[in-house]
C-alpha cells in the first residue's frame, strides 16, 4: 500500500507545519490522496493524486503547473470508502484487515469491467496516466499470488486500450520482467524506511533489508531502464536526514510523506 511538499504556504484549512525548504531532488513527485487546491501545487514532475477529489477543470490547472499528472487506482484491492466499493463488494475474495479493504477477483469479467469504467472516466478527466498500486500482492508470497497472469493481461489490456498514457507499477518487483513493456516507470515502498503498523513507529530500516532491495532496484534499472520513485516515511528531521543519505546512493526520485498520505507532507530544513 501506498504514499509529497508544495512550494507555496498552504492554507490553513490543510492543518500542516509551515513550509521549510528541502532539496530539489525530493521535490520531484508530490503524492497525496487527500483533496488539495489545484492552484497552490506547482512545479512537479510527477503528481500523484486520488481522482475522486476533482474535476476536468481542477486537472488542468495540476496540468498546467506541473509536468506529469497521475490518478491513483488500486488493482488487487477495492477500500471501502472507495466510490466504487458497491459496485465491486461482490466480486471480493477475502480482507485485507491492516487497511480496511478488499481483494479483488481479477479473474472476474464484471470486476474488469467496472475497473474499465473507472480508467475510463479517470481519462476522460485529462490525467496523463495511472499510479497502479497493490501489484505486490500478485508476487509468489502475494495474497493474490494466484492471479498473477490475470494482472498482467489486465495491464496489458489497459496499455492496448491506451497506448499514449503512462502507467506507474507500485512495488511488485518480481513482476517487472512481465509488466516492463506496459509500464513507464516504478514506484517501490520502504526501501530506506520501516514503518511499524504495531507500534505506528517511524524507522529506519535494517542494513540488511536496505543493501538487499537497494541492490535489487539497482540491477533493475540497468536491466529495464525504467525510472524508480522511491517512496518513504518519516515524521522527523533526523530520520528524514537519514533517508536523505541513504537515496543520494541511488539514482531515484524521492518522496517523503507521512504513512496515511492524506495531506501534504512536512519538510524538514537541513
Amino acid at each position: 500500500m501506498l504514499l509529497i511538499s508544495a512550494y507555496l504556504p498552504i492554507l490553513t484549512s490543510f492543518m500542516l507545519t509551515p513550509f521549510c525548504s528541502l532539496d530539489q531532488k525530493a521535490q520531484d513527485v508530490l503524492i497525496c490522496y487527500g483533496k488539495l487546491k489545484p492552484e497552490v501545487i506547482l512545479g512537479y514532475q510527477t503528481l500523484i493524486l486520488e481522482p475522486k477529489h476533482y474535476f476536468a477543470s481542477d486537472v488542468r490547472v495540476f496540468k498546467k503547473q506541473n509536468k506529469e499528472v497521475y490518478a491513483y487506482i488500486s488493482l488487487g484491492e477495492v477500500n471501502v470508502n472507495a466510490p466504487h466499493y458497491k459496485k465491486l463488494s461482490a466480486m471480493t475474495t477475502g480482507k485485507n484487515e491492516q487497511w480496511d479493504s478488499y481483494y479483488l477477483d481479477l479473474e472476474s469479467a464484471n470486476t474488469n469491467q467496472v475497473l474499465f469504467e473507472i480508467i475510463d472516466s479517470i481519462f476522460a478527466t485529462g490525467y496523463d496516466g495511472l499510479f497502479l498500486d497493490n501489484i505486490d500482492n500478485f508476487n509468489q508470497y502475494g495474497p493474490q499470488k494466484k492471479q498473477k497472469q490475470a494482472l498482467i493481461q489486465l495491464i496489458q489490456k489497459i496499455k492496448t486500450k491506451y497506448p499514449a498514457k503512462k502507467l506507474i507499477q507500485n512495488a511488485g518487483l518480481a513482476l517487472v520482467p512481465e509488466t516492463c513493456k506496459y509500464i513507464s516507470s516504478i514506484a517501490i515502498e520502504s526501501v530506506a524506511t520501516a514503518y511499524d503498523f504495531k507500534t505506528q513507529q517511524y524507522q529506519l530500516s535494517s542494513a540488511e533489508q536496505w543493501n538487499t532491495l537497494s541492490t535489487e532496484i539497482t540491477a533493475i534499472q540497468r536491466k529495464y531502464e525504467k525510472p524508480i520513485i522511491l517512496i518513504e516515511y518519516a515524521n522527523s528531521s533526523t530520520l528524514f536526514t537519514q533517508i536523505q543519505v541513504r537515496s543520494n546512493t541511488l539514482d531515484c526520485s524521492l518522496f517523503v510523506g507521512t504513512i496515511d498520505l492524506q495531506k501534504l507532507p512536512i519538510i524538514y530544513s537541513n
